[in-house]
């Protein structure tokens, strides 16, 4: 480090009586000197021991030799603020006064910097001043010595050379001590030992001082937590809590070609990674490391980690770049590594791809292929000198297995799965980095404190982090307190706090600027993912902002290989902890996606060298000739696009008037409807040429019967094991899943991100939300039922049964539960316990009335019965003969239904327990429901029809065939459709009334359950095959809908022929996607 000039922080403390110097002092902050308090006293004219009354607050003239303006005398007055011989300890080893100036150092006057006590002794050259020495070449008064180490708990011992006519006498006492190497400051010249030696002197210690005067002289070593930011291979010293993980992945790397980490948003898998991974890996051998996020342009982000790797820095020259997409291009992976490796003197090459999701959020087929194309060829040469580490969210890894092969396959057999810390693992990495850092410490119980709040949020090391990075900028000496802890607001609110914090220092315009950036980058449609931007995708205007919440710790700024400034949030535990940002996406939603939409529909058409068919059309171009008008200022980078769809779609108006296209289009709507039980794709593509000609109600016909048939685009969330049962909340933003795995999740309903993964004892049976969205409640097969926070991953009550629990429900009011269990007793836990005995085998099903106060129960035992919920008491049974697998109440709570194995379904007076209706069925019945108005019931039966009836007559109204065992069957919010699930793995949509199919799924196993979402828009189906899936399932599409969806579950392409055939040989060949074979 560079020397610090003693001259620029030496003070004179001046007698107040005579103006002469009494002592000596130095700068330590810019309005603050430090000297010994025995100096003080000497300067009032006190003595120099202590006196009765300490002189705090007295005024004190400092002079400063050396400052610029050497022509004068430059003083400061200063007044006391610490005076340190404190009651009961000796004086001489508390001499220590802090002196507070009136206004700021003189040019030329720098604070000193201390440095510890802690060198070699004996080895330590310093050097002190006298108070009456001038500047000059040769600093007259310059005495100088060697460090002999400590003389008692506050004082260092300095043996001073015993050369020239200088000695440590009267005078020198408050001087600052320095090292002479570094010029910091290791003490102040408190006294001479009583024996008059002149070559010992006493020092107080830098740690004393530091001591008597914290706020003023601590400074904190180097902050050992990142805040925000992933650990990087510089962090490693401070790296803890995932030994064995790495452990693990240094194995791999070793085997295998391509080591995919994958783990919830938060739980460190790009640390782990990069301070983890690749530090062992140099540790073991000659690595060159490269390292990239995929972004909208994976390949040249690929390219720019290479030439990092090859020792290249930005900006990289563009034919350097080009050199090596060649060589990837005509020698694969290992090639590239062969060449890195002469530039490096390096024998194997590591590339990092982190936030592999970006792959899946944020690429366009083309650019995702290209990339799969490289990790393709990876995984089947299996180079020894190249690896490639891959970190991604859990919730897309499924995506990663079903990439092209061999990658798919080998993306599902060699994973690594990074779970949250273990109790003793994250005890080690909340307090590690400060003992490494600087020998800090925690108060007692504050770091079990920590960790205890953190449980409840395990895949939120960012939030924790970030936390442990503010608490130590307010350390108090080398000490975190548990007061500046509870100031912060802990583990849960400190991000969150700090945001609110730094926005509200920002002016409204800045503030404004900020809802803008942090909007445009929330991943559309989803709050909870964060995407990449382009600088040029700002307003100019806003950039400034940008880059204050960049040095506000809010923002990270990158440059790309290309030379592109990227803006990107912090970390995405950003947005789930700092509420103003939901807010804003709520407001900003529709405009966000459809901005995203567009600007993806400009780059494919500029990738297309800006062919006609890749413009606007329909109700997308409405749409945006709609926003760019009411968002000019945010719309400039597609403005053009707009316009010259809007020009097109013109053109194409006017030749739609022509009879010619009508006829055509009703001609390809009849031959799609001839071909559609054949070849369903083909019927999509015909029926998706046919609008395109011209609307007409038989394309559109023709269209919705292929989708229909085509099966709807879906959400697939992966369990371990069969997927028992799966629910929307209230609001539809989340979906619940619990599997024979052992757990229970929590997940996005669009983007499937994890809100909570929950692992339990046993395998799961049934998961259901609290009216409010706030509880979850699970049922399992050791016994168990429990009731969680969503958020908290910790049980706030749980009941236990003798043996499975089937299912479980909450009351109306969210404050009860009851469930169903294999012992033969339903139970009502909520202001006690509740049994419920019903005496013959397990119980099947539970239902709460709508007022909660009563309980349905159904059993082996051939009956449902009614409870009283408050007091337990049987009100009604009823007798089927057989086993009842189902029970459920209407929606005014008078009639209860009833589904059992002696083929009916039956319904109920809930009072008298008298049967109004029996609905008769060749087969057992498994299930039967309400509709929403209570007017009709639907059931499924084993005889493989799902069937809707007049719950006052018993008339059957629909009939819906699935050809397997219908096992659940559920109307649509509106009642309008039903959802109906069968054991051979397929899941339907039918027409409530006519009973024709509107779209359909196949799992590859058992559904157990079906559900509309609250909207009525999708469905969420469970099955045996380890998924959940959520799918679109809505009626009354527009034309340019119909035309979107179709476009978007096109198989391939129309080939040559098939369009020669189909649309005639004048008709010029086109390919509908760009992107298809």
């Amino acid at each position: 480090m560079a020397r610090t000039s003693p001259d620029r922080y030496i003070a004179r403390v001046l007698s107040r009586a005579t103006r002469k110097p009494v002592g000596v002092a130095f700068a330590a902050g810019d309005r603050h000197v430090v000297t010994c308090a025995h100096v003080i006293n000497t300067a009032l004219g006190l003595g120099d021991e202590r006196t009765a009354d300490e002189p705090t607050g007295a005024w004190i003239e400092v002079e400063f030799p050396f400052a610029a303006d050497s022509g004068s005398r430059v003083t400061r007055m200063a007044h006391v603020v610490r005076w340190m011989p404190r009651e009961g300890l000796p004086f001489e080893e508390t001499d220590v006064a802090g002196l507070e100036l009136e206004a700021e150092l003189p040019p030329g006057v720098e604070p000193a910097t201390l440095v510890a006590d802690d060198g070699p002794c004996g080895e330590r050259r310093v050097g002190a001043w006298g108070p009456n020495r001038d500047s000059g070449p040769a600093r007259a008064g310059n005495v100088v010595g060697t460090l002999a180490g400590a003389y008692d708990a506050a004082r260092l011992q300095v043996d001073v050379d015993l050369r020239g006519s200088f000695r440590v006498q009267g005078g020198y006492s408050g001087g600052p001590v320095w090292d002479q190497g570094t010029g910091q400051v290791v003490g102040i010249v408190q006294a001479v030992p009583t024996s008059g030696r002149a070559d010992d002197v006493y020092v107080i210690s830098a740690a004393t001082l530091v001591r008597a005067w914290p706020e003023v002289l601590y400074r904190p070593p180097p902050n050992p937590y990142r805040g925000l930011s992933a650990f990087t291979e510089a962090d490693a010293p401070f790296f803890f809590g995932r030994a064995d993980f790495v452990t693990e992945l240094v194995t791999a790397v070793e085997e295998r070609p391509l080591i995919v980490v994958a783990g919830r948003s938060g739980v460190g898998k790009s640390s782990v990674v990069a301070a983890g991974l690749v530090p062992r890996l140099r540790e073991q051998g000659s690595w060159a490391v490269g390292s990239f996020r995929p972004g909208d342009d994976p390949m040249t982000r690929l390219i720019g980690a290479v030439a990092e790797a090859a020792g290249l820095r930005l900006p990289y020259p563009i034919r350097e770049l080009q050199a090596w997409q060649d060589r990837l291009a005509e020698g694969g992976p290992a090639a590239v590594a062969r060449y890195v490796g002469v530039a490096t003197g390096t024998s194997r090459l590591l590339l990092i791809i982190d936030q592999f999701e970006q792959v899946f959020t944020e690429c366009g087929p083309d650019q995702r292929a290209a990339l799969f194309d490289v990790l393709n060829r990876l995984v089947a040469e299996r180079p020894r000198s190249v690896r490639v580490a891959v970190s991604m969210r859990t919730d897309f890894h499924w995506l990663l297995t079903e990439a092209p092969e061999p990658l798919g396959s080998y993306a599902k057999e060699h994973w690594h799965h990074l779970r949250p810390m273990s109790a003793g693992e994250l005890h080690l990495a909340v307090t590690g980095p400060a003992r490494v850092a600087g020998d800090v410490t925690f108060a007692d119980g504050l770091a079990e404190q920590i960790c205890d709040e953190f449980k409840g949020r395990p895949a939120e090391l960012p939030l924790l982090e970030f936390t442990l990075t503010r608490l130590w900028e307010l350390q108090q000496g080398r000490s975190l307190t548990l007061r500046s802890y509870r100031d912060l607001g802990g583990v849960n609110s400190t991000l969150a706090l700090y945001a609110e914090e730094r926005f509200g220092v920002l002016t409204p315009a800045q503030q404004e600027a900020t809802r803008r950036i942090f909007t445009e980058l929330l991943q559309p449609g989803d709050h909870e993912i964060a995407r990449q931007i382009r600088r040029i995708d700002l307003r100019s205007d806003d950039w400034p902002t940008a880059e204050l919440l960049r040095d506000a710790r809010l923002l990270a700024i990158t440059t790309a290989a290309g030379g592109d400034q990227i803006v990107e949030v912090a970390h995405e535990a950003l947005l789930r902890g700092w509420r103003r940002l939901a807010d804003w996406a709520a407001l900003s939603q529709d405009f966000r996606v459809w901005k995203a939409g567009v600007i993806a529909d400009r780059q494919r058409w500029e990738s297309n060298d800006r062919e006609a068919d890749q413009l606007l059309r329909g109700s997308a171009l409405a749409k945006a000739v709609e926003m760019v008008a009411g968002h000019a200022a945010d719309c400039e980078g597609v403005a053009e696009y707009v316009t010259l769809s809007r020009l097109n779609a013109d053109r194409e108006r006017a030749e739609r008037h022509n009879p010619l296209f009508q006829v055509a289009a009703s001609r390809l709507a009849r031959e799609s409807e001839a071909v559609l039980h054949t070849n369903v794709h083909l019927a999509l593509a015909l029926g998706v040429c046919s609008l395109q000609s011209a609307p007409t109600a038989e394309g559109e016909e023709a269209v919705r019967r292929a989708l229909a048939l085509a099966g709807p685009v879906h959400r697939r969330l992966l369990h371990g094991g069969a997927v028992r049962s799966a629910v929307f909340s209230p609001d539809g933003h989340w979906v619940a899943t619990a599997g024979l795995d052992r757990t229970a999740r929590v997940r996005n309903a669009i983007s499937g991100a994890d809100l909570a993964w929950l692992d339990l004892r046993g395998p799961l049976q049934s998961v259901v939300f609290s009216p409010d969205g706030t509880k979850l409640a699970t049922a399992d097969a050791d016994g168990s039922a429990r009731v969680w926070r969503v958020c908290a991953e910790a049980d706030i009550a749980r009941l236990e049964h003798k043996g499975p629990v089937y299912a479980v429900v909450f009351s109306p009011d969210g404050n009860r539960i009851a469930t169903a269990g294999d012992d033969g007793t339903a139970q009502v836990l909520g202001g006690g316990l509740l049994r419920l005995d019903h005496d013959g085998g397990p119980v099947w099903s539970v239902s709460f009335s709508p007022d909660g106060g009563t309980v349905a129960t159904a059993g082996e035992d051939g009956s449902a019965r009614v409870w009283d919920a408050w007091s337990g008491a049987e009100l009604v049974r009823v007798d089927h003969g057989r086993r009842v697998w189902s029970v459920s109440f209407s929606p005014d709570g008078g009639t209860v239904a009833t589904a059992g194995e002696d083929g009916s379904a039956r319904l109920w007076k809930t009072e008298s327990g008298a049967e109004r209706v029996r609905l008769d069925h060749g087969d057992v019945v498994y299930s039967v429901t309400f509709d929403p108005g209570g007017g009709r019931v639907a059931t499924a039966c084993a005889d493989g029809v799902a069937r809707v009836w007049d719950a006052a007559t018993g008339a059957e109204l629909a009939r819906m065939d699935h050809g397997a065992w219908v096992w659940r069957a559920s109307f649509s919010p509106d009642g309008g459709r039903v959802v109906s699930a069968a054991v051979n793995g397929s899941v339907r949509v039918w027409d409530a009334a006519t009973g024709r199919e509107h779209a359909r799924v196949d799992h590859g196993g058992w559904v157990w359950s079906a559900v509309f979402s609250p909207c009525g828009s999708r469905v969420l189906s469970a099955s045996e095959d380890g998924a959940a899936w959520v799918w679109e399932a809505r009626a009354g599409l527009t034309t340019e809908e119909l035309i979107t969806q179709g476009l978007g579950r096109l198989a391939k392409n129309l080939t040559e022929a098939e369009w020669q055939h189909h649309m005639g040989p004048d008709v010029p060949y086109r390919r509908l996607r760009e992107d298809l074979p």
